[in-house]
């Protein structure tokens, strides 16, 4: 492979693909460009126009073409010597909303979760008032006023099973911990025994696995 000597940078995007950047090859080589350039290829935010906003950084963005298009462009550049650079940035990863499932986790488990130390995050607040609590600055108002306008609501996702406090566009997941709290108020005896179910996760040595049947189980009793 050639030593870097001249890059060009390609900005990736959903209109401009990896499949789309691979018959340049040829033309960038024949103007002495060693190395191209990459925008990030990790799956971003549902239509991003920069790749910055990383939502799933195990897989190659389905909208750019995914792992097969990235072996079709790094094949075109081996043809001519060339070589890939890849714009990564460890701590670019979106948050809000809900297509982040390591944020979504963080926030349903706190540190239990196995994505806790993949945000950086203040666990230990010098602010008392903030012990054991996460900060968020998503609400576009004071929390009681928010809560009052009903622009907190509790919702459920008929199909994961799950307990969410909608916000707009944010949903914030509740710990299947406090599950219990919430059906037990339910008048069927099959979600208060899910009910005793999801409570006893706060006694089990592995709550997020025993967490998936509950939740696969409440979504089938809801659908039901």
């Amino acid at each position: 492979m050639k030593p870097l000597t001249a890059t060009v940078r390609l900005q990736l995007h959903s209109d401009f693909t990896l499949d789309d950047a691979t018959p340049l090859v040829p033309y960038f080589a024949q103007l002495g460009i060693s190395h191209v350039y990459a925008s990030p290829i990790l799956t971003a935010r549902a239509g991003s126009r920069h790749g910055y906003d990383v939502v799933d950084p195990t897989q190659v963005n389905p909208e750019l073409g995914g792992e097969a298009a990235l072996e079709r462009l790094v094949g075109a550049l081996r043809q001519h010597g060339m070589g890939l650079i890849l714009d990564t940035v460890s701590n670019h990863m979106a948050v809000g909303g809900a297509d982040n499932p390591w944020w979504q986790s963080l926030l349903a488990w706190g540190r239990r979760s196995p994505y806790a130390e993949f945000f950086d995050i203040q666990w230990h607040s010098s602010d008392p008032l903030l012990a054991g609590q996460l900060l968020l600055p998503f609400l576009g108002n004071d929390y009681g006023a928010t809560l009052q306008n009903g622009e907190m609501p509790l919702t459920f996702d008929g199909k994961s099973g799950q307990f969410e406090v909608a916000h707009y566009d944010h949903r914030f997941p509740i710990c299947p911990l406090d599950y219990g709290r919430i059906l037990g108020e339910a008048d069927q005896p099959q979600l208060q025994a899910l009910a005793l179910q999801f409570s006893a996760l706060a006694n089990s040595a592995d709550p997020l696995a025993g967490a998936e049947p509950l939740h696969r189980e409440l979504a089938r009793l809801v659908q039901g």
